[in-house]
């Protein structure tokens, strides 16, 4: 867990991000069910569509999430 976060800081993800994708990581894979879409992440994170997009194309870019 502790490489994520180095990786996650070193790549200067902002504080929000670093927050749900913790929350994201405590849910484990039994408390996430499905694939990560916008539409979660806006649930999730209490955010506007438009910046949950713009997150989530950044974290793909920067590798801390991956689509499957």
């Amino acid at each position: 867990m502790s490489k994520f976060y180095i990786k996650i800081d070193i790549y200067g993800l902002a504080a929000k991000q670093i927050k749900e994708l913790s929350r994201l990581l405590d849910a484990g894979p039994e408390g996430f069910e499905g694939k990560l879409n916008a539409r979660k992440y806006i649930s999730i994170a209490g955010i506007v569509k438009t910046i949950a997009t713009r997150h989530l194309q950044e974290l793909l870019e920067k590798s801390c999430i991956a689509k499957c």
